[in-house]
């Protein structure tokens, strides 16, 4: 009982840091008191659990960097296969998901009267100037994914020009980073990118084929530093920030729920950040993806059922990008990264 206890909690404490990921959405206007961490015992083994992580899914990625040499068991090849074997959905759905998710990430926002997130506001003199950009980026999807894509990149770039430099931070990586996806991905979705594209000699399905593992690629270090940021930004460099997010919230510390009453929010926000600095990394290596897009999509699920509906059009594209990095798995120097070669391209899709 006692074992299973510990796993739990082990379990948790790697799982739940990030439900936090966005604490600013709810503490906006309010004075951040000053906090520092120690280096304790509970802090220790934070640490140690995070490098354990890292340990795991590095060796998870060991094992598939020779399956293509090695005989292994039959019930490691399972595991191999399940982890990183590529999905192909239909039609290239995922990548659809990801377009249909930010526009409605957008709509809210311009219902709402927000510029990309609840906690970015525009100056009244740009205000116009923002709603055109992001009625520009919905509709420009109709006709062409790059050019909705440039948009994107645009809005990026523009973001430290009119909000504070942390501020836009913590938005940056993500939306530029699907913003050159978008690019790379155009041409197998959009009949009028494969057309346009095909006069600039990426016609082929090998071609397009290449362009849209890069986009895989892009989406998983832009998330993985957009994760590195937050937590830096949020929790490592300013814990008063999710320190005041956990006083207003205390049902997020479940380790005080499960009677571990020297375990303080201060405590807890430390391991909030270090997890989501190492779940950033771990994706920026590509070590085990699969796994980590799986574990994350559970950790966003959460953050959902915990802080409520109003969370869930800001996570929107968060999720597709996880639902794209899971169907990708890691073919990468693995006996599957010969495979599924002889897709169909898309004759026509959106437009």
């Amino acid at each position: 009982m006692k074992a299973r206890l510990i796993g739990l909690i082990s379990f948790f404490i790697m799982v739940a840091p990030t439900t936090q990921a966005h604490v600013r959405w709810f503490i906006e206007g309010k004075v951040i008191p000053d906090a520092s961490f120690t280096l304790d015992g509970i802090n220790t083994l934070t640490v140690f659990g995070a490098f354990a992580l890292i340990t795991v899914c590095g060796a998870l990625q060991y094992l598939v960097s020779g399956s293509h040499t090695r005989n292994y068991p039959a019930k490691i090849n399972i595991l191999i296969t399940l982890l990183h074997k590529p999905i192909h959905p239909p039609f290239k759905l995922d990548w659809f998901i990801l377009v249909l998710f930010l526009n409605l990430m957008l709509i809210v926002n311009l219902l709402l009267g927000d510029f990309l997130a609840p906690n970015l506001k525009l100056l009244p003199q740009v205000v116009m100037l923002g709603i055109i950009i992001q009625v520009i980026a919905i509709l420009a999807s109709i006709i062409s994914i790059s050019l909705t894509g440039v948009a994107l990149i645009i809005v990026a770039l523009w973001l430290p020009m009119v909000f504070p430099s942390a501020m836009a931070l913590d938005y940056f990586f993500e939306v530029i980073g699907v913003g050159i996806a978008y690019v790379f991905i155009a041409p197998s979705i959009n009949q009028n990118d494969n057309n346009f594209y095909g006069y600039l000699g990426i016609s082929e399905e090998v071609d397009t084929k290449k362009l849209r593992q890069w986009g895989v690629t892009i989406l998983r270090i832009a998330l993985g530093l957009q994760l590195m940021t937050l937590a830096l930004h949020n929790k490592l460099l300013e814990p008063g920030a999710a320190l005041i997010f956990i006083q207003e919230f205390p049902f997020y510390n479940f380790m005080q729920q499960l009677g571990f009453e020297e375990y303080s929010h201060l405590h807890f926000v430390f391991a909030g950040g270090v997890f989501e600095f190492t779940f950033g990394l771990i994706l920026m290596l590509g070590l085990a993806p699969r796994l980590m897009s799986l574990l994350l999509a559970c950790i966003f699920a959460t953050t959902t059922i915990l802080s409520g509906i109003h969370e869930v059009p800001g996570h929107l594209p968060i999720f597709a990008v996880l639902l794209i990095l899971f169907c990708a798995g890691d073919p990468r120097k693995s006996q599957y990264s010969k495979q599924d070669t002889r897709e169909q391209p898309l004759s026509g899709a959106l437009g």
